[in-house]
């Protein structure tokens, strides 16, 4: 409601189903799948592929859970979508799975991110009668709080960051 109006309130389950689809472009399979002849149409026969498998969840979304459920199969579908494609490009590229090893620097930002995602979550059912500023103030300051402090104990911060952030830090200090 700090957004947007008390008239969008019953719309939060909605946009926050939506907010999972923001994540689905980092996949960046558009470059691969256009620079090889062989995925020339490969999206078209995917999505003609897909079809009757949406029109079926869909179907059956909307009967379990209303417009909640429709937007959670056509948030699903994407992502079955992305993984297809994911799946289809690493092939072509010959992914095996230690190529993995080289997400681990994000997977410590994810968990760091996600710890302090909790910890605001925390804070917020225990503001839960504040004023909207406050309980944003709050959030926002546990949030960065817990990420700095996880960000540095999972090592997500490499050597070379943490050096320019104590070197910041004492210009700012000797101020």
């Amino acid at each position: 409601t700090l957004l947007f109006t008390d008239a969008y309130r019953e719309a939060a389950p909605l946009f926050g189903i939506y907010l999972f689809s923001a994540l689905l472009p980092g996949t960046l399979t558009g470059s691969p799948i256009r620079a090889h002849e062989e995925f020339k149409f490969f999206r078209f026969k995917l999505h003609l592929a897909l079809l009757p498998v949406t029109f079926g969840a869909l179907y059956a979304g909307i009967h379990a859970a209303g417009l909640i459920g429709a937007a959670r199969v056509v948030v699903v579908m994407q992502a079955l979508e992305g993984a297809i494609v994911l799946t289809a490009v690493g092939r072509r590229l010959g992914f095996v799975a230690d190529d993995l090893n080289h997400l681990a620097p994000a997977l410590k930002t994810f968990l760091a991110a996600a710890a302090a995602a909790f910890a605001a979550f925390v804070m917020k059912l225990a503001v839960a009668h504040a004023r909207m500023p406050v309980k944003m103030l709050l959030c926002g300051a546990v949030f960065g709080a817990v990420y700095i402090f996880a960000a540095y104990a999972l090592g997500a911060v490499t050597d070379s960051e943490k050096e320019g952030f104590r070197a910041a830090l004492s210009r700012f200090l000797t101020r």
